[in-house]
């Protein structure tokens, strides 16, 4: 399940925590966020979160250094 999925019927809220701050379950969060990438991945292929503007933009750009090239 997606994030926006969890958001179509659940008030979904990130907040950024600095490490090491004493706040319940963040240490264990971290402890188990190390775990993980220890581990291989199973799942479908990650998907990037580009736009279709980024992406359209970095064309625009890459075209245009293999002009000049």
């Amino acid at each position: 399940m997606t994030l926006q999925q969890l958001s179509m019927h659940n008030c979904v809220r990130l907040l950024w925590v600095s490490g090491h701050s004493n706040i319940d379950g963040n240490e264990t969060a971290d402890e188990l966020t190390k775990q993980a990438t220890l581990m291989d991945y199973v799942g479908p292929e990650t998907a990037l979160g580009l736009s279709l503007m980024n992406i359209k933009y970095e064309i625009s750009q890459w075209s245009v250094q293999e002009q000049n090239r």
